[in-house]
């Protein structure tokens, strides 16, 4: 006749693998947890004092202005190229859309605290050279600019566009085409929401067949809300 299995140690051994897949269980979950709550705590130090607006208002979305006008604005500008004369003048003029308004476009630009910027840029590097560009900026603000009540705030800001570089005469081509990218480091006084001043530098690396078409510039500008 065949030997019966053992039933009790068949449940005694049952059970501590139960147990011991609790107990994985509960250790994994309490890892888990602590590493949120650790994550939770480090982010809660470094937004210290900062309540943040998307608890206020809704997210971007298309019709939600979020009181912040779109700004047009125009500056003017003087600077040169790295290997060209220097302090030669230039132009130009920009659409910003703040924080409320450019989540219209990317959502995490309202997380960023950062405007999105179209501008078309006009620089003179000598008498007879200039650059013409069109460029697409991201300026993240040093203050809470989603708030209507900040009136000043230095900004960082990086971009790309495509430029155009006029030749002279003498060069064999009367022009060259190309992308070029930039960064920016100023300051916008934000006056009753809607009127805008700035400062700002701008760096721009250009560098297309072999040529190198860098320039810096100095601009001061002021912008006004759009009309619709």
């Amino acid at each position: 006749m065949p030997e019966l299995p053992n039933t009790t140690e068949s449940c005694r051994r049952l059970r501590l693998v139960v147990l011991v897949r609790r107990m994985v269980s509960a250790t994994l979950g309490g890892l888990i947890l602590a590493s949120l709550l650790l994550v939770s705590s480090a982010l809660g130090q470094a937004n210290a004092g900062y309540s943040s607006k998307r608890l206020e208002r809704p997210r971007g979305t298309i019709n939600q202005p979020f009181d912040a006008p779109i700004l047009l604005g125009a500056y003017g500008q003087i600077g040169g190229g790295f290997k060209f004369d220097q302090g030669q003048p230039g132009f130009g003029a920009l659409i910003l859309f703040r924080p409320g308004r450019a989540a219209n476009f990317f959502s995490f630009l309202y997380d960023w605290n950062a405007s999105l910027v179209l501008q078309a840029d006009y620089q003179k590097v000598s008498p007879d050279c200039r650059i013409l560009s069109g460029d697409l900026i991201i300026r993240h603000y040093l203050q809470d600019m989603r708030d209507p009540a900040t009136e000043v705030s230095p900004f960082v800001g990086v971009g790309f566009g495509g430029s155009e570089v006029t030749l002279p005469p003498g060069a064999g081509r009367p022009h060259d085409q190309y992308w070029s990218w930039l960064l920016e480091l100023g300051q916008e006084w934000n006056y009753r929401v809607k009127y805008l001043l700035f400062v700002k530098g701008q760096f721009r690396h250009y560098s297309f067949g072999g040529y190198n078409y860098s320039t810096w510039s100095l601009q001061a500008g002021a912008g006004l809300p759009l009309p619709w």
